[in-house]
């Protein structure tokens, strides 16, 4: 299920000068008024914010941005502080920027969900034979359904077929065009809101940490976000780091216990476009903080599998010992 698109890294950076015109004003505004410039992700990797963002104005300048590339851009930068963003792309930002952006907590473990339109599939050994449908070819997306589909010896059992764009299978699926289908939250939400007719059959989350089992890496857990910080901004302000994650671990735990309340906000922010969705999509969308000796037993070994399917998914090297931040 190794997910999400070919690392796009080199391609974010290039994209700064375009999209600091529009934002160094504000960020400068608010680097002025002592706030912590924080960036995250419209999408899952943001969810776990809200609270923060809603109750916390007063210490942070949070700019979301639509896309990992975005993101990158706004980090490698300097024109946020902190940011949230997809684990490997993480990691190619550390290799881009030769190492001046380190690893801050694991913010989102899998969002992605195999759904069908019928009852056959009730275990991954159940899609041997079966056509599945698909998205992220090239990505973390991929490699992860290749590392368990291979953990169960049926790799080359599965057919696997790859649309686009997420939206894209999600309409293929609800037109009857693909009754077998692997989407990440909260396209899952959007599709069963949409198809009564499907069901999830298969959490890509449990079943690649059951994977991770037979090849001996009890550790190890799909994670898919993460929060990166500047190396700089880390050994120049270590409290505000700290406070930070403080307050995203308090922000974590209020939007997983009050999911009513945390999908209006996730709504009016417009990390979501809708509250119902929002809604429907948190409990599966894994919202965790981790950090320290734990983040990186965790998330090392998981990088060290998405190395192995395709070095450029990390940036062409695995990250070095100082990825890792570490308060100590």
């Amino acid at each position: 299920m190794k997910k999400h698109k070919a690392l796009r890294a080199v391609c974010a950076v290039l994209a700064v000068a375009t999209f600091a015109a529009t934002c160094v004003a504000s960020l400068a505004d608010s680097a002025k008024a002592g706030k912590v410039r924080v960036g995250a992700l419209k999408g899952p990797t943001a969810l776990g914010i809200a609270q923060l963002m809603a109750t916390r104005q007063d210490a942070y300048d949070i700019t979301l941005a639509s896309t990992p590339d975005e993101m990158a851009a706004m980090l490698a930068s300097g024109q946020v502080d902190i940011a949230a963003m997809p684990t490997n792309m993480a990691a190619a930002l550390y290799n881009k920027t030769t190492g001046n952006v380190q690893l801050l907590a694991l913010n989102t473990l899998g969002v992605l969900y195999v759904l069908e339109r019928g009852n056959d599939v009730q275990e991954v050994a159940d899609l041997a034979g079966k056509t599945l449908w698909a998205t992220g070819q090239g990505t973390a997306a991929e490699y992860t359904l290749d590392y368990i589909l291979a953990q169960r010896d049926i790799a080359d059992q599965v057919r696997v077929e790859y649309a686009g764009e997420h939206t894209e299978l999600a309409t293929l699926a609800a037109a009857g065009r693909a009754d077998l289908v692997m989407l990440p939250e909260p396209h899952v939400s959007a599709l069963l809101m949409r198809d009564q007719d499907f069901r999830v059959a298969l959490d890509i989350t449990q079943e690649f940490a059951a994977a991770a089992r037979l090849a001996d890496e009890p550790d190890m857990e799909l994670t898919m976000g993460c929060w990166v910080v500047r190396k700089q901004f880390a050994q120049e302000h270590p409290q505000a780091v700290a406070e930070f994650l403080a307050a995203y671990q308090e922000s974590a735990a209020y939007v997983n216990a009050n999911v009513d309340q945390s999908a209006q906000w996730i709504a009016d922010f417009g990390i979501l476009p809708q509250a119902e969705a929002a809604a429907r999509a948190l409990p599966n969308c894994h919202i965790v903080c981790i950090t320290g000796q734990e983040m990186r037993e965790r998330i090392e070994p998981l990088l060290g599998v998405w190395f192995a399917a395709n070095p450029r998914a990390l940036g062409g090297e695995m990250p070095g010992e100082d990825f890792y931040y570490d308060a100590q």
